[in-house]
Parts: structure tokens; sequence; C-alpha cells
């Protein structure tokens, strides 16, 4: 595996987040679903651009793994060599309303596995980094997931599918999800892009996140960051996650452990 410069990356990330948020400070409102996806496509494609270029420049035998947006489970991880796989905007519609909770997400992905990932708030100016081994930093410094063991004092968070319509399976099993587990612990939140939230599982600012679905481009970067700052991150059958899992648990091992639990709990319709 090729040795990776942090430095190099992270001013790369940094660079493009702080044009992409004078972007989202400045650009008009959508009016209409549709306008809103055609105006977010030119600078999710130009930061994809420039962050790709940048990168097979710098690392040219590493290559670039294109993610199709499929919400059905994705094809394996490629189980040879190394890849790059970003996220440039994750939270759209935040980057479109300019609420300043969206962020970007690189990963490198070394024989079918995470072993580098990346996540960044270009409105806060916070980075998270973490490589297989060596821990999770925020800004440098090392970071590690929340100590709590009482899933009734918890703060979590969780998403709704990004198409609500149009994934109504995964949309009614999140609503009931909250509904049961919410009378059981501290509080609930919908925060937006799912990179950070999974970042603030591993910097212990949140005790656990779930989510439905087959969001791998959403969770790998972020599940990385939580395993190396001593969390856990299982699908919803209890095995750890990985390429193409069945949604996302996370948190330390007891709330990890307890959540699990509390979700299996529901009786699907």
């Amino acid at each position: 595996m090729q040795n990776i410069d942090i430095v190099f990356c992270s001013d790369l990330i940094k660079t493009v987040g702080a044009q992409l948020l004078e972007i989202s400070r400045n650009g008009q409102r959508a009016h209409t679903m549709q306008d809103m996806l055609e105006r977010f496509e030119q600078p999710n494609t130009w930061a994809n651009d420039r962050i790709r270029g940048a990168l097979a420049h710098e690392y040219p035998a590493i290559q670039w793994l294109d993610i199709e947006f499929e919400r059905e489970k994705p094809s394996a991880a490629p189980s040879e060599g190394d890849y790059w796989m970003c996220d440039p905007i994750d939270g759209a519609v935040q980057f479109m309303q300019d609420i300043p909770f969206w962020s970007m997400s690189l990963c490198l992905i070394h024989e079918g596995r995470p072993v580098f990932s990346l996540v960044y708030d270009p409105a806060q100016q916070e980075l998270f980094t973490a490589r297989e081994g060596e821990g999770a930093f925020l800004n440098g410094v090392r970071i590690q997931v929340a100590r709590k063991q009482d899933l009734a004092q918890s703060f979590l968070a969780t998403a709704h599918p990004s198409l609500p319509e149009r994934e109504m399976k995964d949309t009614v099993r999140t609503t009931r999800a909250i509904a049961h587990i919410l009378p059981q612990v501290l509080a609930v939140r919908m925060l937006g892009t799912v990179s950070l939230q999974l970042a603030y599982v591993a910097c212990g600012r949140l005790d656990g996140y779930w989510e439905y679905g087959y969001d791998t481009h959403d969770w790998l970067a972020g599940a990385f960051l939580v395993r190396e700052s001593g969390g856990i991150a299982n699908d919803l059958a209890g095995q750890p996650f990985a390429w193409g899992s069945a949604g996302i648990i996370t948190g330390n091992a007891a709330i990890q452990s307890a959540l699990q639990a509390r979700l299996r709990e529901i009786v699907p319709e």
C-alpha cells in the first residue's frame, strides 16, 4: 500500500472546501427540487474533478472509484489494489440552503477495506482524520468515542432516506425506530450530513448513530473514524460494517450493543 501524505490530502480538501463554502453562502436559493439538483450538480462535479485530478497527479498508482448512488445493495468492493472514494458534498440540501452542516469525505480503500479516511466540515474548519492502526484525530488532536454506559443517558442521531417517497420501506423503518427508541434515551436528532454525524460519534459529541439502507458511500469514511477512535460500527445483523452492509449502528461497545438490541425489538411490518 502506498504511503499517504495526510498534510497533502488535508490541504487539498480544505482548499476545495473553502471555495465550496463561498458557493454555498452566496448562491441563490432553489425553488423546486429539480432546480436544487441542477444547481447542485455544477459545484459537486467541479469539486469532484478538482480532488480527483490532484490526487491522480500526486498518487498516479491509486485508482478512483466512481460510485453510483444506488439505493439497492451495491456491488462488491474492489478486492485488489488501492482506490479513492470521495463524496465532495455530503448534505446537498444543507449546502444549497446555506445551512452550515454539510461536509466532505475522502476514503482510501486497500484490498477491499478502508485504511485512511478524512471528513471535513468547511463551515467550522474541523478536520477529522484516521489512518489504520494509528487512531482518529480532530484538527490533529486525538479523539475517542464517548464513555457513557447507559443507553438511557445517550444522545443519538439517525437519518431518513434521501428520497423518502422512493424509499418508503426504509422511511417507515426509520420513523418506527425513532418512535421506539426516543422514549428510552436522552435525545434523538437528525443533524444532516451522515459522514459528519459519524465523525461526531468518533469524537464523543454523539453517543451513537444508526441508519437503514445501503449507503456505503455515505458511511464508509465515518465508520472508519468510529473504529479508529475505539468505537464499534456494525450492520443491522450485528456483523462488522463492511462494503455493502445493510444499515449501520455505531457507538462505544456498551451503547452500540444496547442500541442494536433495542432496534431488534421492532417487529417488521
